[in-house]
């Protein structure tokens, strides 16, 4: 499963700033293409695992990362850089304990065998410095088009 999360324009005065695909943190999914490539209405999007989701809601609340669905991107900004913050102070507890803070993350770090650089080093598994980097590419897609609005699943 994953969140789905895209910008839309509902104004027609709205625009996308200039920006090539190369600026565009990815998800799970993502179209091919060359980084210089422009960036389009289409592009506006990030999957993100709900393997995350943990994190977002620690960090967002009762909604999660969902907490910015209906917002528009120049609003949700101060959002999700808010909950970037928390994220790299849970990251830090983290990389000093050399586990995922969470118990449940943290038994399966060890059933697989891995170190902690190892485990965070998929994408697949959650950790707050993954969390970051999702949360990085929603804030990436704020400042190409600031006047649309966040939707998703």
């Amino acid at each position: 499963m994953s969140y789905d999360i895209w910008l839309e324009r509902r104004r027609c005065r709205s625009k996308i700033n200039d920006a090539t695909m190369g600026q565009l943190a990815r998800g799970g999914t993502y179209r091919v293409c060359s980084g210089n490539e422009k960036v389009d209405e289409g592009d506006l999007k990030l999957n993100i695992t709900y393997n995350y989701a943990g994190y977002f809601y620690k960090v967002f609340g009762k909604k999660g990362i969902r907490s910015i669905y209906g917002m528009k991107a120049k609003d949700a900004r101060e959002v999700l850089l808010n909950g970037y913050d928390k994220l790299c102070k849970i990251r830090d507890k983290e990389e000093k304990l050399g586990r995922p803070f969470d118990d449940d993350d943290y038994d399966r770090m060890k059933s697989l065998g891995e170190d902690w650089e190892t485990y965070c080093a998929s994408y697949w598994h959650p950790c707050a410095k993954n969390a970051i980097a999702a949360v990085d590419g929603l804030v990436r897609l704020t400042m190409i088009a600031p006047g649309f609005t966040f939707n998703g699943d």
